[in-house]
């Protein structure tokens, strides 16, 4: 669940600071987010005043068979053990 919220979470900041960069400063910054971070893959989609102003893959959505992620890729997401939960006694 945090991988999930850090996903989510960096994907809104690239929107973001996508909005006020040209197009190849997004595409530096994505690459550049994704290396830190250690991202694989992403979409992303940038929609302003109603209309798509970008629309790209970034990375693999499968690192073991090399896919690369498309714009439309969808990914699944993960899910994690809720560790509050006790035992069944």
């Amino acid at each position: 669940m945090k991988t999930k919220s850090a996903l989510v979470a960096t994907c809104l900041l690239l929107a973001c600071s996508a909005l006020a960069q040209t197009p190849d400063s997004v595409d530096q910054f994505i690459r550049s987010e994704m290396q830190k971070r250690q991202i694989p893959g992403l979409a992303l989609l940038i929609i302003r005043h109603g209309n798509i102003v970008k629309a790209q893959g970034y990375g693999f959505s499968n690192v073991e068979l090399q896919v690369p992620v498309k714009p439309e890729t969808v990914f699944q997401s993960a899910q994690s053990a809720n560790s509050s939960r006790q035992p069944p006694s």
